[in-house]
């Protein structure tokens, strides 16, 4: 089999499992939304279901500051104050990560992209195919014959491998490096990094393209028109700071060994005891343990009996407390969430 690394790029999966829930949240028997956890678990479950990768990692930003925030003081300092339900994800995912076996990247100082940066070309050198799991346009710096973007699609849609031929047709340049200079140029307004003002991804295309880098605009600055010319002599003085905060670190150090990254199918009971902790019976299926199985194995003498729903509110109404199951419908996490009952459990005849 050939040596597939697949690194995921763990804060943004954990956004969009929050955007994806936030309407109808997973919430377990003990009151605890559970969502992000679910959605992120199940998603890198699919993941190596379908696309088989011979290795794998996820890459989570650190608690605390970058050093782009040492550099740059107001860097993300537009947006809105991080969730507490995503700052409460990290540690649960990153156990639960460990039980299925999967690597956690995480570098004080650094964040997750210049960690799946760095790792990479460090695998690209030593012989592996890398698919960067992402949605980030930041990313496409990093694109070359063996680093591929893996988009995750949204609903209803398949992801996207971006590779080489297609970031250069996107934006109109000769080679991924240069996504570098069009990023400085546009700047990043989620990220609060200013770029030239008044320039747009297309009309930043055709520069880079024409000069090559963001240097070789300036050193032709004269050529341009009158109000591009004012734009440019405008941004020269936080220019190269907007060059560095966009570009994706590909040389920090990182410990593990990509050979520790192989995907591991032999899982003991430590993933299954925290889906059992945390209500994901559906998730037990991916790891060789079916949820009738484990029900099976844990009723003791329980009766089971497949009821109608009328009969189920019934026996539930009789009894005066009741447990519901439910799960959560669609092919793939980024269907649409619909909830589902699968199961009532009430004590009574």
């Amino acid at each position: 089999m050939d040596n597939r690394l697949f690194l995921i790029d763990g804060h943004a999966l954990i956004f969009k499992m929050y955007y994806a829930f936030l309407r109808h949240p997973m919430i377990n028997s003990k009151g605890v939304d559970t969502s992000i956890l679910f959605g992120v678990t199940k998603y890198i479950l699919e993941l190596i279901e379908r696309e088989k990768p011979s290795h794998i990692a996820v890459a989570f930003d650190p608690p605390g500051g970058t050093f782009r925030h040492d550099l740059y003081p107001a860097y993300k300092g537009t947006r809105e104050a991080t969730p507490q339900l995503v700052i409460d994800a990290l540690a649960p995912l990153t156990e639960l990560c460990e039980a299925l076996k999967i690597k956690v990247l995480m570098v004080k100082g650094y964040e997750a992209d210049d960690v799946i940066g760095s790792m990479a070309i460090k695998a690209e050198k030593e012989g592996y195919t890398v698919y960067m799991v992402t949605p980030d346009k930041d990313y496409g710096q990093l694109i070359s014959d063996h680093i591929l973007q893996y988009k995750p699609g949204k609903a209803g849609s398949d992801r996207e491998i971006i590779d080489r031929k297609s970031v250069c047709e996107k934006y109109g340049i000769a080679d991924p490096r240069q996504v570098i200079d069009l990023l400085t140029v546009c700047g990043d307004t989620s990220d609060n990094v200013p770029g030239v003002k008044g320039v747009g991804e297309v009309g930043a295309g055709k520069l880079i393209a024409r000069y090559g880098s963001v240097k070789g605009i300036y050193d032709h600055i004269e050529e341009l028109t009158a109000r591009q010319k004012e734009a440019f002599e405008a941004a020269r003085d936080h220019i190269e700071l907007s060059h560095t905060l966009v570009t994706i670190k590909t040389d920090i150090p990182i410990d593990i060994r990509t050979e520790d990254m192989a995907v591991s199918h032999e899982y003991d009971t430590a993933a299954a005891a925290i889906f059992d902790r945390y209500e994901f019976p559906s998730l037990k299926k991916y790891i060789g343990l079916t949820s009738q199985e484990d029900t099976a194995s844990q009723a003791g003498d329980l009766e089971i009996r497949m009821l109608t729903p009328q009969d189920a509110t019934i026996a539930a109404r009789k009894a005066g407390e009741c447990s519901v199951v439910t799960e959560t419908s669609g092919d793939t996490i980024f269907s649409e969430i619909r909830r589902v009952i699968i199961g009532v459990a009430y004590e009574g005849g």
